[in-house]
């Protein structure tokens, strides 16, 4: 084997090695964007199963058309968008003390 040749499986190995860890990063950065995709996927998902859960029973569709009816549509869609306005807000708020409960339970368990 040349010299030359010798180069040129080295500088092949180092080109290799180069794109092994180019591929390893690019899979790790399509996983976390795989998981994001997942759980915005899986909010759509749960909303569907009790949207078709309110659909197939015909008492709740029935109270519904009723609420909408005395209540009045503007009504109730202002009172939905301030329901998606505060949700998040007291999501966070309820985890922040539930996190903090479970983690003195943790800590008097000790």
């Amino acid at each position: 084997m040349t010299q030359r040749t010798r180069d040129r499986l080295e500088e092949l190995a180092l080109r290799r090695a180069e794109l092994q860890a180019r591929c390893a990063q690019q899979r790790l950065e399509l996983g976390a964007q795989v998981r994001a995709i997942e759980e915005g996927l899986g909010r759509i998902n749960r909303t569907v199963a009790v949207v078709r859960k309110v659909v197939k029973s015909p008492l709740l569709v029935g109270i519904g058309v009723a609420a909408i009816t005395l209540i009045g549509p503007s009504r109730i869609l202002r009172w939905v968008s301030r329901a998606t306005m505060w949700y998040p807000l007291v999501r966070r708020v309820a985890g922040g003390i539930l996190g903090r409960r479970s983690a003195r339970a943790g800590q008097l368990a000790r």
